[in-house]
């Protein structure tokens, strides 16, 4: 696999993905990469042995699994490094991609619920509970979705939040 483009004086190489690099760099099946080449309707650009290489990365970009490398960035920008203090005791919560978390309000009949559907466990406090997703590889927790249906996130991050700056019930 190959996401480089090789220019010389003479002729300019492109690169190409194979489909199921691709299926797993976009978090989706080779068939349905598959589908996406055939109706015509996607950036992907066929190529020999899969697509281009330009095409693939045009189209990881518009994918929500898609975490840019800090490599990509030019060397000119310099991170932005955030000075956070914290003046109280500080808990690492984990944030699902929607950018909700896990808080005191989400306990339901009076318990946390985490874990994998059908494989949830139920805790009585808010600090159980956290101390069971830091444990687990992808952490999940049950929260109700903006039509107050109840059901599960999956974890994508952790952040330090203060603890006396957590909703509570």
């Amino acid at each position: 696999m190959s996401l480089v483009s090789l220019t010389n004086d003479e002729e300019s190489v492109e690169g190409h993905v194979d489909i199921g690099s691709l299926s797993i760099f976009g978090g989706v099946s080779e068939g349905r990469i598959r589908n996406i080449l055939s109706s015509g309707e996607s950036c992907l650009v066929k190529a020999e042995q899969g697509v281009t290489a330009s095409s693939a990365a045009q189209w990881l970009k518009c994918r929500k699994e898609y975490y840019p490398s800090i490599w990509e960035k030019s060397d000119d920008v310099t991170p932005i490094l955030l000075s956070i203090d914290f003046e109280d005791e500080v808990v690492f919560v984990p944030v699902a991609t929607d950018n909700t978390y896990l808080h005191p309000r989400l306990a339901r009949g009076g318990k946390f619920a985490i874990g994998a559907k059908g494989e949830e466990v139920q805790y009585d406090t808010h600090d159980e509970a956290l101390s069971e997703l830091q444990k687990m590889a992808t952490p999940r927790w049950r929260r109700p979705n903006g039509a107050g249906n109840w059901g599960i996130v999956s974890g994508r991050d952790w952040k330090r939040v203060e603890r006396r700056k957590l909703p509570v019930t």
